[in-house]
């Protein structure tokens, strides 16, 4: 893969937007990321969006919004949640073919609960892009995290 070229740069940089629109709290991202309903209906695969929506995954521009509005402003501002302080990709492996693209990474993900205890949730973090014209969007999304407690709540784990 040349990680010099145009398409796996602009791949990073949508990849880098989703990390500043959750740590820097900025909705307003989300829009122009995603696909929308006419290109590709996108289709996001989270816990999160599940609680909102009730279904185990949300489909189409319109409810991913809907959700994204709801997480940022109803969750954050009615729950006291743990205060996200870190993201950043490891080991972020692109495939790219022609219009369409994967990108996946270990994302761990650094919180804050309200009794300032630090917690980390080391998830894996997928997308899939689809390129219309010269922008690349996102078409497919998929956050996991492991089973194992001691991964998912407990220090950072070490990645080799």
């Amino acid at each position: 893969m040349d990680k010099d070229s145009d398409d796996y740069k602009a791949i990073l940089k949508v990849a880098d937007d989703v990390i500043d629109m959750y740590l820097n709290v900025r909705p307003e991202l989300a829009s122009d990321l995603y696909t929308t309903d006419d290109q590709a209906p996108p289709i996001v695969f989270d816990v999160g969006n599940s609680l909102v929506t009730g279904e185990p995954w949300t489909k189409g521009h319109g409810k991913w919004m809907q959700a994204m509005d709801h997480y940022f402003n109803v969750i954050g501002r009615e729950v006291n949640g743990p205060e996200v302080t870190h993201m950043e990709y490891i080991d972020p492996e692109i495939v790219i073919d022609n219009n369409l693209a994967c990108f996946v990474a270990l994302l761990p993900i650094g919180m804050r609960k309200a009794d300032g205890e630090e917690m980390t949730l080391m998830t894996r973090y997928t997308i899939v892009l689809r390129k219309f014209a010269t922008k690349w969007k996102i078409w497919n999304e998929h956050f996991s995290a492991s089973m194992n407690p001691e991964v998912v709540l407990g220090p950072q784990p070490v990645v080799n």
